[in-house]
């Protein structure tokens, strides 16, 4: 199999994403069968993951693939394998980040890195190998609440070489954000980003839709 490595870093914009999240939302809606093979792996960084949120990051990316698997018509790929980088302090995360060439601000909670190797003849991902990074928050609510939106990134990349940011950001945000794990935190999150987006509707600082 002729393989070729490939970082994700472009957001391009086209067609064929709108078709792709539509068939992730349909896929979302109605289920799928049994999924491939993952790996989850902990770096030693100081902070001890939590029984309760191993169970929830395998409960979720089950069921991420799963629907991945059902909207593409495809397996995950042979070798995907997630690293969790949770970090004890933000000071660590962010040294962490610089020392791989990331700046990072308080407001980024967390962020996905990832490299495919992917067959040139047909562009599918045959291996994935991800990171998610993050740090120890304020509530322990805020932690599984990024954790997870940051899970639905890696699967998604797994599956596409090219993701434009709309969606990549609205499918995270929609798919990595179960019922189970909106709490009080979460739901003052959205209401906040709600209103955010209502001032600037009000003062007409929208960009334009091109843009």
């Amino acid at each position: 199999m002729n393989l070729r490595s490939h970082r994700f870093s472009g957001l391009p914009t086209d067609a064929a994403s709108v078709r792709s999240l539509l068939l992730l939302l349909l896929a979302v809606l109605f289920g799928s069968s049994a999924v491939s093979a993952y790996e989850v792996h902990y770096a030693k960084t100081g902070y001890q993951v939590t029984s309760g949120m191993d169970y929830a990051i395998h409960y979720e990316l089950k069921k991420l693939i799963g629907r991945h698997e059902s909207a593409f018509g495809r397996k995950a790929p042979e070798s995907f394998k997630i690293t969790y980088y949770v970090f004890p302090s933000y000071e660590q995360y962010r040294a962490y980040s610089a020392k791989n060439g990331k700046t990072v601000v308080p407001q980024l909670l967390g962020y996905t890195l990832s490299q495919s190797s992917y067959n040139i003849q047909t562009g599918i991902i045959a291996t994935s190998l991800v990171q998610v990074v993050t740090w120890r928050q304020d509530a322990a609510a805020r932690l599984l609440s990024t954790v997870l939106h940051e899970s639905a990134h890696a699967v998604t990349h797994a599956f596409l070489l090219q993701v434009p940011l709309w969606m990549n950001e609205g499918s995270a945000d929609w798919f990595g954000q179960p019922t189970w794990a909106n709490g009080s935190q979460q739901q003052l999150d959205r209401s906040r980003r709600w209103q955010a987006l209502a001032m600037r509707v009000d003062e007409r600082r929208l960009p334009q839709f091109r843009d």
